[in-house]
């Protein structure tokens, strides 16, 4: 497996950065977050899922703007080129709405529940714009031609995957995350014992001050 993910990411480029390939977990479940079902031992392949949605900072449509989070009174970066696919992606398949609107968020809007009418589904955007500013990842930029524009502030990739969400932060993780194009791959980084739950580090910092700054502006 990991040979498979050594000749996926050498093959990684701004035309190839979408992977077609299948989502796959194992001794997981969701619960309140992730929880190990079975051991794992150390270095084991826990997960790897292909992102509900992603956009990378060589795209077009991708835009990262300042928002005011009323819930706790601060500005924060967002990606909102990527709610704006992930609000088509919803209208698209309505099939995905329930299974997205199950992430965590402290804003109501129309709850969990998929609303149809006569013109298709129901999508309250500012509860799209409060999952994915609870939810997202940015992964690593594919882009490595001058021919395109670098990363910054106003056009960071980003992306948004179901089941990674699920998986709690945590300063001691269990496991770590890579991105590999559009896959997020989570291994374990010590042994886990059935019942134990599933964490990882949303900000690599060993800076407890800069690692906090990060997590409340993004």
């Amino acid at each position: 497996m990991s040979n498979d993910f050594r000749k996926i990411k050498a093959g990684l480029s701004v035309d190839r950065s979408r992977i077609g390939a299948a989502s796959f977990a194992r001794n997981v479940k969701i619960g309140v977050s992730l929880f190990a079902t079975g051991d794992i031992e150390f270095g084991e392949t826990i997960r790897y899922e292909k992102a509900f949605c992603v956009v990378w900072d060589h795209e077009d449509e991708t835009l990262t703007a300042i928002t005011y989070d009323g819930h706790s009174d601060r500005m924060r970066v967002f990606p909102a080129g990527l709610c704006k696919l992930i609000v088509q992606k919803l209208l698209d398949n309505p099939s995905q709405v329930e299974k997205f609107l199950d992430l965590y968020s402290d804003y109501l809007g129309i709850k969990t529940q998929l609303v149809m009418r006569d013109s298709g589904p129901i999508i309250h955007t500012f509860q799209v714009h409060d999952i994915v500013a609870r939810n997202a990842f940015g992964p690593v930029s594919v882009s490595s031609s001058r021919d395109y524009r670098e990363e910054d502030d106003s056009n960071a990739s980003s992306g948004l995957w179901i089941l990674a969400s699920y998986s709690n932060d945590s300063c001691i993780p269990n496991a770590k995350k890579e991105s590999i194009g559009n896959l997020m791959v989570l291994r374990s980084i010590r042994p886990i014992v059935a019942g134990d739950e599933i964490t990882h580090s949303y900000d690599a910092s060993s800076d407890y001050d800069v690692r906090t700054a990060s997590l409340m502006n993004t």
